[in-house]
C-alpha cells in the first residue's frame, strides 16, 4: 500500500464517516476501512501527513489518533535507536498544535501519544521525563504570544494531569519498569506542585480548572498531605468562584479523603468547616431549585469531611457552626424533593455520616480524653443487637460495670443535648420521605424505580436502627407523640412512623 495512493481514500472514508447523509452501513463501512490504515505500516507517515497538510479538524484528528495507536499498539516494534527522535517528534507535534491553534480534542490525542511514550521510557530512556517537559514548554513559553501561552499551558497539563492517571492504569509495565516510572514521578513531585500552584493563581479560570484537574491526578497518585496543606486556602478561594467551584471542590474533597488526613484532622477541619458553614445557602439555592447534580456535588463534598472526622464533628458538636449549619445542612438534603430513588439519587448521600457519629458516640473513649470530662458515677446501660433469627430488635441487660455505662451521659450535657436533637431531627426527615407515594404516581414508576424507592427505604430503615442507638426511648416517645397527632386517615404518615421502629 502507497502512501500517496493511500490519502484519497482516506481523505473519501473521512468525508463519509463525517457526512450526516451518510447511511449507517456506508459508515461502517468507512470505519472499518480506516481502522485498518491505522493498523498498517503507513499508519505513523500518514498521521503526520494528514495532521500537518490539512486545517480541517476531522482530518487533523484521524492523523493524530494514527499517531497514538501506532504508539500504543506498535511500541515494541520500535528500535531503541529511535526512541530519541521519536520523542522527539512527539513533543515537536504537540507544540505544532499549540503554534497552530490546532483543536483541543487533536492536542489531546498527541498528549496521549507522547504519556504512552513515557511510560514505556521513562527514566531509563527517558531521564528526568517531567522536569525535561516542563522546561520545554516554559521555554518555548516565553517566546510565544499569549493566545499561544494559553494552548502551552493546557498541553502541558494535559500531559501532567495524564501521566499518574495512565501510570495507574498501565497493566503491561513490567514490576521493575512500575517501580522506576512510580519513582521518577514522586521524584517530579515538588517540581509539579510548585507549577500547579502557581497556575492556580492565573488570570485565566480555564487554566485554573485545567491547574485543579491535574492536581486532583497527582493528590491520587499520592503527593504526601503535608505537601498539600500550603494548597488549601488557595482551593478555598477558587471554591468561592462559580467557574472553578466544583473543580476546587474535587480537589478539596480528595484532600480530605487523604489516606494520612487523620495527621491533620484539626488543620482540615478547622480550615474547611468555616468554609461548609458558607455553603449553606448555596445548598439551600440547589435545592430550592431542585439541581440534583449541584446538590449531589455539595453532599459529597461536605461527607468527604464529616465521614473522614466524625471524631472532630462530636466533639464540636455543640458549637454553632457544627449543630446550627453544617449537620443541617446534610438534613435538608435528606429531604430533598422527589421520592428518593425513584425520582432522585440525593437523599441517602448523608446516611453515612449519621451512622459514623452514632459509631463516635457509642464509643466516645477518645472524646472523653481529649475534653477532659470523667464518668457519671454508675449508671445501666441497656445495650442493643440485632436478633440474627428474627431481625427485630433486642435489649440486653448488662451489669453495672463502669465500661457499660451510656456513652451519652459520660458526655458533657451540651454534646449529649445537641446528638438527641440531631438525631431526632434526622428520624422527623427520614420519616418523611419514607411516605409511600400516591397510586397516581406510583403506577407510572417502572419496575426498576420501584425497586431503588424500595432499596432507599431498606437504607432508612437501617439509619432508624442507628437513630434508635442514639436516642433510645426518646425515639419511641417522639413516634407516640407523633401518632397521637396523626389522623388514622393519613395512613401513609401512619404507616411510616410504625416503620421507623418496626426496622426491617
Amino acid at each position: 500500500m502507497d502512501l500517496q495512493q493511500t490519502i484519497a481514500p482516506v481523505m473519501e472514508a473521512l468525508r463519509v464517516v463525517y457526512d450526516q447523509a451518510t447511511s449507517p452501513e456506508a459508515r461502517q463501512s468507512a470505519q472499518s476501512y480506516l481502522l485498518q490504515v491505522q493498523c498498517s505500516d503507513l499508519a505513523w507517515d500518514l498521521g503526520w501527513m494528514c495532521l500537518k497538510q490539512s486545517d480541517q479538524v476531522p482530518i487533523q484528528y484521524f492523523g493524530a489518533q494514527s499517531i497514538q495507536i501506532k504508539v500504543s499498539r506498535d511500541f515494541a516494534k520500535i528500535p531503541v535507536d529511535q526512541y530519541d527522535a521519536i520523542r522527539a517528534a512527539l513533543l515537536d507535534g504537540v507544540l505544532w498544535t499549540c503554534q497552530a491553534h490546532a483543536a483541543r480534542s487533536v492536542m489531546k490525542k498527541l498528549c496521549f501519544a507522547v504519556v504512552i511514550f513515557a511510560l514505556h521510557t521513562a527514566p531509563t530512556h527517558w531521564p528526568r521525563m517531567v522536569p525535561s517537559l516542563l522546561e520545554l514548554f516554559q521555554q518555548r513559553y516565553a517566546q510565544s504570544s499569549i493566545d499561544v501561552q494559553l494552548a502551552l499551558l493546557h498541553a502541558l497539563l494535559e500531559l501532567l494531569r495524564s501521566l499518574p492517571e495512565e501510570f495507574g492504569r498501565a497493566s503491561s509495565l513490567s514490576a521493575s519498569q512500575r517501580t522506576q516510572l512510580q519513582q521518577e514521578l514522586v521524584d517530579a513531585i515538588p517540581a509539579v506542585l510548585a507549577f500547579l500552584c502557581d497556575l492556580l493563581d492565573h488570570a485565566a479560570a480555564e487554566i485554573q480548572i485545567a491547574a485543579l484537574q491535574t492536581l486532583a491526578s497527582w493528590i491520587q497518585f499520592g503527593i504526601p498531605i503535608t505537601n498539600l496543606v500550603p494548597i488549601l486556602n488557595k482551593a478555598i478561594i477558587l471554591a468561592r468562584n462559580d467557574a472553578t467551584f466544583e473543580a476546587a471542590l474535587a480537589v478539596l474533597g480528595d484532600v480530605v479523603s487523604h489516606s494520612s488526613n487523620a495527621r491533620f484532622e484539626d488543620t482540615l477541619c478547622n480550615g474547611l468547616v468555616p468554609f461548609m458553614v458558607e455553603l449553606a445557602p448555596v445548598v439551600a439555592e440547589a435545592i430550592a431549585e431542585e439541581d440534583e447534580d449541584k446538590v449531589d456535588t455539595l453532599a459529597r463534598f461536605v461527607t468527604s469531611l464529616t465521614e473522614a472526622f466524625p471524631t472532630w464533628i462530636v466533639k464540636h458538636l455543640d458549637q454553632l457552626q457544627v449543630a446550627r449549619v453544617l449537620l443541617p445542612m446534610l438534613l435538608e438534603i435528606i429531604a430533598f424533593p422527589g421520592f428518593p430513588g425513584a425520582e432522585q439519587d440525593v437523599s441517602e448521600i448523608p446516611f453515612h455520616t449519621f451512622f459514623m457519629i452514632q459509631e463516635t458516640l457509642s464509643d466516645p473513649g477518645q472524646i472523653i480524653a481529649d475534653l477532659g470530662v470523667t464518668g457519671n458515677g454508675g449508671a445501666v446501660r441497656p445495650a442493643m443487637s440485632t436478633n440474627s433469627s428474627t431481625d427485630s430488635l433486642v435489649m440486653l441487660d448488662q451489669d453495672d460495670d463502669e465500661d457499660d455505662l451510656p456513652p451519652l451521659v459520660q458526655l458533657p450535657p451540651a454534646i449529649e443535648a445537641a446528638a438527641h436533637a440531631l438525631f431526632t431531627e434526622l428520624v422527623a426527615r427520614i420519616v418523611r420521605k419514607v411516605e409511600w407515594a400516591d397510586d397516581a404516581d406510583w403506577t407510572t414508576w417502572s419496575k426498576d424505580r420501584r425497586e431503588r424507592w424500595a432499596q432507599f427505604r431498606r437504607a432508612a430503615a437501617d439509619t432508624f436502627l442507628v437513630a434508635y442507638y442514639v436516642l433510645r426511648h426518646r425515639m419511641l416517645e417522639w413516634v407516640l407523640q407523633e401518632l397521637s397527632a396523626t389522623p388514622p386517615a393519613n395512613w401513609k404518615r401512619v404507616e411510616a412512623l410504625l416503620f421507623c421502629i418496626r426496622v426491617h
